[in-house]
């Protein structure tokens, strides 16, 4: 449930434990369902593949490639939804 949306909605917290290193990406339906000029939907399917292929870089770098990725897929076509990208890691 996207935060802020709907009145009295109440979010409880969790504990995550793990062993392993973690990388979490949290991203808004903008980045997934930017369009390219034929109206193609960038895709949940794209964006894992680079997250998988980049989980070795920083969370900075991570960003970076996916922005770069992005805009590539993009092309000229116009922005019609927000783009926000957050990568957490836990080491």
């Amino acid at each position: 449930m996207p935060i802020g949306i709907m009145e009295g909605f109440v979010f409880e917290s969790q504990k995550l434990n793990y062993e392993n290193n973690i990388n979490i990406a949290l991203y808004t339906d903008g980045v997934t369902e930017a369009r390219n000029e034929t109206g193609d939907e960038f895709e949940l399917e794209r964006l894992i593949k680079i997250f998988e292929e980049t989980r070795d870089m920083s969370s900075k770098e991570i960003i970076k490639t996916i922005i770069n990725e992005l805009d590539k897929f993009v092309g000229k076509a116009s922005q019609h939804d927000d783009t926000t990208i957050m990568i957490i890691k836990s080491k």
